[in-house]
């Protein structure tokens, strides 16, 4: 049975891998030759001044972005004065379910697979479905009350040229934003928890001990 069943998805997953393949080598045609085609048709202007002449045209303009607005995490009240995005990342200590097979002859000329289950804590920024583990009772997660967001200004000016803001908030560098006692205070309240809410620089911990954490 074994033996018919790779002779029947073998086959199968070839077909199945060559048409990813062209599939994907067609994308990268597709994408070289826009930039080419890009490339020989782009005009570079003076971000200065609209010129009505070049309406319809693709352009290439350069110099220093400035928001219209002020980015705002508006569930905790945290503005980013002078950015055109705020990025909110969160990581939550929890248990993660590690699974290990091993496959074993039998007595009786068959195969026992035997799988075990280990545990261990750590940070992620993306919740854990603790319900799926094999031993739930005992390695719990909690629902996560905060999750990764991003914020950005509506729109932006480059020059006499107005941007939209999603589409310049990943240009430049990051940098931490420093959380002050007032911003602080207003996290606390609105994340809701008896636990003690501190600061470390742009880094906010939210637990008993930030250097030994619990689930």
């Amino acid at each position: 049975k074994s033996g018919l069943l790779g002779l029947v998805i073998g086959p199968l997953l070839v077909l199945g891998m060559i048409w990813l393949l062209s599939w994907n080598e067609g994308r990268s045609v597709k994408t070289y030759n826009a930039l080419v085609e890009g490339a020989g048709v782009v005009v570079s202007v003076d971000s200065g001044a609209v010129d009505a002449a070049n309406e319809g045209k693709l352009i290439h303009i350069s110099g220093p972005v400035t928001p219209q607005g002020v980015p705002e995490d508006q569930s905790f009240g945290i503005e980013a004065q002078g950015a055109v995005g705020l990025k909110r990342q969160v990581e939550m200590y929890q248990w993660v379910e590690d699974s290990k097979s091993e496959t074993k002859k039998t007595l009786g000329g068959g195969e026992e697979t035997v799988t075990t289950y280990s545990y261990h804590k750590e940070w992620q920024s993306r919740p854990i479905d603790s319900s799926d583990f094999r031993d739930a009772g005992n390695h719990e997660n909690p629902s996560m009350p905060v999750e990764n967001e991003r914020f950005w200004v509506e729109s932006a000016t480059v020059g006499a040229f107005t941007v939209d803001g999603q589409a310049v908030a990943d240009l430049g560098a990051d940098k931490p934003l420093a959380v002050d006692a007032a911003a602080l205070e207003r996290i606390s309240a609105n994340l809701g928890t008896d636990l003690p809410v501190k600061a470390n620089g742009a880094t906010i911990y939210v637990s008993q001990n930030r250097q030994s954490p619990a689930v």
